[in-house]
């Protein structure tokens, strides 16, 4: 991940969960909606509500999982 002489944290990074395959790479500032859609689209996840917060440098994520795969 290149870091800017700014502080700010800029790139790419790919999710998976449990053995999954990885989503695509996923910009540093994705969206809320384009996360869930990614995380989703995993093999080994259900529904998940997803938020985004503003942190130092960049986002915090907070994941929950509203369903099992196999509730789908």
């Amino acid at each position: 991940m290149y870091t800017p002489s700014s502080g700010a944290v800029s790139g790419y990074f790919r999710a998976k969960f449990k053995n999954s395959e990885y989503t695509n790479y996923l910009p540093i500032a994705i969206e809320e909606a384009d996360m869930i859609n990614a995380l989703e689209g995993l093999t080994t996840i259900g529904k998940v509500a997803v938020t985004r917060n503003a942190a130092t440098n960049g986002y915090s994520w907070s994941v929950t999982f509203l369903t099992n795969v196999g509730d789908q």
